[in-house]
Parts: C-alpha cells; sequence; structure tokens
C-alpha cells in the first residue's frame, strides 16, 4: 500500500521529536519538542537537521513515495507508516543514502500501487528523520518535509518510483495585506482551538509565534482535518496570499462547523438531563405514593378493630 498518515493526535507527532533535534526543534514548535525524549525502539536515522535555506541542494532524482489520503506540507513534520514490499524496499535505500524522499500524494486513495499516471505532479521533497519496524513488518517513519518541487519526468518504475524533478518555491507577497492575513488564519486557528479542549495549549500558543507567511500556512494545515484534494489545491498554489485566503475560508467553515456540533451537543445534554430529572421525580413520586398507600391500608385495619 501507498504510504499513509498513521497518528490522529498531535502528541502522537511530538512523541517522535528528541531534544537532540535542536533545528528540527527550532522549526517545528519549539516549545513542545523540548518536553519529549526519543523512545528506546526507535532507530534515530537523522539526527541532525540541516535547515533547508542553509544547505538543501534539491537532487535532480529522487525516489517517489506515494502518499495515501495525506499531503505532506514544506515546513512540517509527519509521521507515515508504510507497508508495502516496494515501499519498504524505498525507504531502506533512503536511509542507506542521501534521505532525501520526494512524497506525492496519490490521486485515489483506494490504489494499492499508484502508478506514474495517478499520482498528483507537485509533491514535497522530504528527508527521514526517525523510522521504526513493527512486528507486523510495517514501518513507521517520521518525515521533515522541506520544500515544494514538481515531476519532469518518471525514470523509473522497478523497484520503485524514481522521477526527475525541479524546484517549485512558492511566492511570498510583500505588504500589510499578508501580514493581515497571516494574523487572521492564527486567529481563527485559536478559536478552533478552543472549541477543541484535547487540543494542546502549547501548539496553540507556538503556532500563535510563527512569523513566517508559508509557515503560518503549512503548520496551521498540518494539523486540520482537510480533504485530499483541496490539501493538494493549498500545496500547488503559487501565491502565499491566495494560500492564506484559500485556508482562512476553510477554518471559518471549520469553526462553524465545531460551533453548530458544540451547539447540538449543548441541546442533546440539556435533554438527557431534563429527562433524567423527570424520570427522578416520576421515581420520587412513586416511592411516596406507595408510602402513602401502606398508611391508607394500615389506618383502614385500625378503623376495623375498633
Amino acid at each position: 500500500m501507498p504510504a499513509s498518515r498513521w497518528h490522529s493526535n498531535p502528541i502522537d507527532l511530538f512523541d517522535w521529536i528528541d531534544e537532540g533535534d535542536a533545528e528540527l526543534i527550532d522549526m517545528f514548535m519549539p516549545s513542545i519538542f523540548a518536553r519529549f525524549s526519543q523512545k528506546k525502539d526507535e532507530i534515530p536515522v537523522a539526527p541532525e537537521t540541516v535547515p533547508v535555506e542553509e544547505s538543501v541542494s534539491t537532487p535532480e532524482i529522487v525516489p517517489i513515495l506515494p502518499l495515501r489520503g495525506v499531503v505532506v506540507f514544506p515546513q512540517t513534520a509527519v509521521p507515515l507508516t508504510i507497508g508495502q514490499p516496494r515501499s519498504v524496499k524505498l525507504v531502506d535505500d533512503v536511509v542507506a543514502g542521501n534521505r532525501f524522499v520526494g512524497l506525492v500524494a496519490a490521486k485515489n486513495p483506494e490504489l494499492e500501487t499508484p502508478g506514474p499516471e495517478d499520482l498528483y505532479q507537485v509533491g514535497t521533497l522530504a528527508t527521514v528523520h526517525r523510522l521504526l519496524r513493527a512486528p507486523d513488518g510495517t514501518i513507521r517513519l517520521l518525515v521533515q518535509g522541506l520544500e515544494r518541487f514538481r515531476i519532469v519526468e518518471i525514470t523509473q518504475t522497478e523497484p520503485y518510483l524514481m522521477a526527475r524533478i525541479e524546484r517549485h518555491p512558492e511566492t511570498v507577497e510583500p505588504g500589510l495585506e499578508m501580514e493581515a492575513l497571516a494574523r487572521n488564519a492564527r486567529d481563527q486557528f485559536l478559536q478552533i482551538s478552543e472549541l477543541i479542549p484535547s487540543f494542546p495549549r502549547e501548539l496553540v500558543a507556538s503556532i500563535g509565534s510563527i512569523e513566517d507567511p508559508l509557515q503560518t500556512v503549512y503548520s496551521i494545515a498540518n494539523f486540520q482535518r482537510i480533504e485530499l484534494a483541496d490539501a493538494q489545491e493549498l500545496l500547488e498554489m503559487n501565491s502565499a496570499a491566495e494560500k492564506l485566503r484559500k485556508l482562512v475560508n476553510f477554518l471559518v467553515r471549520e469553526t462553524e462547523v465545531l460551533q453548530i456540533g458544540q451547539k447540538i451537543q449543548n441541546e442533546a445534554r440539556s435533554e438527557i438531563d431534563k429527562v433524567q430529572r423527570e424520570y427522578f421525580l416520576r421515581e420520587q413520586l412513586k416511592a411516596i405514593q406507595k408510602e402513602l398507600g401502606e398508611r391508607d391500608e394500615q389506618a383502614v385495619e385500625v378503623e376495623e378493630f375498633r
């Protein structure tokens, strides 16, 4: 099967981050990651994370790992699980080599073995950071998204896909509008987090402190439930301003859905409380009536003996 996302909660991601990964910690929510330590059965594949801006030279040809139902964004860390033999071999070769892998979403998440024609053309260059081999033969790995790329051509299909790629950088427009859009996105994210009590407060605070527009978009999107097509569209947009507008629209809608859901829960809870109160009062009434009934019978018997 193609790689798929395996965590359902941000804490599952944080559990993978080692205190020694200083660059990764600085890049992704430093106030949270420093709290977690490395697991004993985890294999540290890349203990030293190198910032994209300073030293990443985009390779011309990279192995392509198809993704099922998930889009990995640049400047984010995402846990994936793989089980297909060709994907396992791909990861083994990546770990033994330069650690770079191209992550590209499959158009149809139901396909077991997507081919070149089944993949989107824009993906994210990533590096493998952590790797864990499960007893059932599957592999769980933590990947760090670096930058966007576009597939130029597929150069190999066996034993796994390889492709010639080209960098596909985004456009970040200067100005107050960009700052306003980014702030609006962070505010909407804060509002959503307040409607989800289990959401880590540290994560909210860390995202609230991000200033870079692109990192704002990708970090927030990474922790939201977004349909595959929408996530891919967000990745493919070239303008940071357009990305922020799309993200804000999504966050506004998500906020409304959560508020409606909360209202429904409160109404249901009130109805349940009302039913429970009525049931309790009826039982009390039955007990009182039973007690009064017994006393009436005793009074009748006394009158008969007089």
